[in-house]
């Protein structure tokens, strides 16, 4: 329900919302959902139009999309994402998904949080993912690096919310033995 909640309350003119994941199948997953929860309220069948084949929602309105994106696609140059869903990072192992992502967080930035005076709000990304191996997907090992550092206090990040669950270490270090 995300990508719809953001829809209808963000404040900015046209909200850009896109889930993005190592391939768009995985990313359609949220779109799905979406679909499923739009079709069964006539109220949200009245403002939102479901394209199926090309994993799109619109506000019938004119003013708002979200877009399903793979990562493993073309770069996403020219976006202006106001919400990115990113569904297993550490699938992203390869350097055109990173580039991918780091495109469409500088098309985030680019969104200003006041636009003639008027606060819009921040554009939001969310990113969720099962473990990874470092050495395959470097960008998921530096995201979860980041995280532990927000999550224990030696990275002061307002901005950034972490959370994080794991087997404990100490107990797979015994089971291991």
């Amino acid at each position: 329900g995300l990508p719809i909640y953001h829809l209808e309350i963000e404040e900015v003119d046209e909200p850009e919302a896109y889930g993005i994941a190592s391939a768009k199948d995985q990313a359609a997953i949220v779109f799905r959902a979406a679909a499923k929860i739009i079709m069964a309220n006539p109220y949200l069948t009245s403002r939102y139009k479901v394209l199926e084949t090309t994993k799109r929602i619109l506000r019938r309105d004119g003013r708002g999309f979200y877009a399903v994106l793979s990562a493993d696609g073309d770069v996403q140059d020219g976006k202006r994402p106001s919400l990115l869903l990113f569904d297993e990072l550490h699938r992203f192992t390869k350097k055109k998904a990173e580039t991918v992502r780091t495109v469409l967080k500088k098309g985030m930035i680019s969104r200003a949080p006041v636009i003639d005076g008027i606060e819009t709000g921040e554009p939001l990304m969310i990113q969720t993912t099962t473990s990874g191996d470092e050495y395959e997907c470097p960008l998921w090992f530096q995201e979860y690096e980041y995280a532990q550092g927000v999550k224990s206090g030696a990275i002061d990040d307002k901005k950034y919310f972490a959370a994080i669950y794991q087997a404990d270490p100490k107990r797979i270090e015994a089971e291991a033995d």
